[in-house]
């Protein structure tokens, strides 16, 4: 397999077929070629480039799904290259999807629910300490570690997040969306809100205002997805907090939705009812 990881840095056609034969590869490494294979697939230079055959760092993804539990001891190996690659891929989508697919697959497949529960709680913040912390970092880098974030916590191994991870990855929630009102973050928190409802509602009020400013933006901007996002996100905090957590904000957000109850956009239309029906 080295020859075809090499192969990854030279021309498109090249690039593609190795990826072809890396993929039949990977599903036969033993623990040590396993080891020498993410050691060296970490090092390659295009990571993040598409050969045509599918983004390379989708390789991640499919050890996950070969090797299972043999990938956890290599999450710690292989998230700073997810994280490379998310800032250096200037916000392609595909690139982004590719590295959620690979972060949602070493969840799902790296736990083994039977272990003890200390090793499947470090599993998760491996994989999500880097990610949570990345928030803070550029746009491109922070709306990929979003879209990773949320394909982790749908993903069922999150209920072995230990309520510390929870709440820094609230933290670091909160203080991105203080910092910069990206739309981006209220994937995360909508997944958290349905999922850790009660670690989410010492952040109510904090996240409620946050959306409530970026519908505002959205609405300013005439970015119709900004307006959705904020809506779902007041929507599902509403829906799965404790309505005590949010009682002196509820008001306002009923206030807000009904400014918006004709928008212009379908999907904000629809969105807006759907808040206005879970506030009744």
């Amino acid at each position: 397999f080295r020859q075809e990881l090499a192969n990854l840095d030279k021309d498109p056609d090249t690039n593609k077929t190795a990826m072809s034969n890396l993929r039949t590869i990977v599903k036969d490494l033993d623990a040590k070629a396993l080891h020498v294979f993410l050691t060296q697939l970490s090092e390659t230079k295009e990571i993040g480039s598409d050969s045509g055959g599918g983004y390379t760092v989708s390789l991640f993804e499919d050890l996950a799904r070969a090797h299972g539990v043999k990938i956890s001891p290599h999450v710690e190996t292989i998230m700073p290259v997810i994280v490379r690659t998310l800032s250096s891929c200037e916000g392609a989508l595909s690139v982004q999807q590719a590295c959620s697919k690979a972060v949602a697959a070493m969840a799902r497949y790296g736990i083994d629910p039977a272990t003890a529960e200390d090793k499947k709680r470090n599993v998760i913040h491996s994989l999500c300490k880097p990610l949570s912390d990345s928030l803070l970092d550029s746009q491109h880098l922070a709306l990929g570690a979003s879209l990773c974030l949320k394909s982790l916590v749908d993903c069922d191994s999150w209920r072995f997040a230990s309520s510390e991870m929870v709440n820094t990855l609230c933290q670091s929630l909160a203080v991105s969306l203080e910092a910069a009102s990206e739309s981006h973050i209220a994937l995360v928190i909508v997944a958290l809100a349905k999922r850790n409802a009660f670690t989410v509602e010492a952040y109510a009020r904090l996240f409620v205002k946050s959306g409530l400013r970026i519908l505002e933006l959205g609405f300013v901007e005439g970015d119709a997805q900004k307006r959705v996002l904020a809506v779902q996100m007041l929507n599902f905090l509403m829906k799965y907090l404790n309505p005590k957590s949010m009682s002196s904000e509820v008001e306002l957000v009923l206030q807000e939705m009904g400014k918006h109850v004709e928008d212009e956009v379908y999907f904000v239309r629809v969105a807006v009812h759907e808040t206005l029906e879970t506030a009744e």
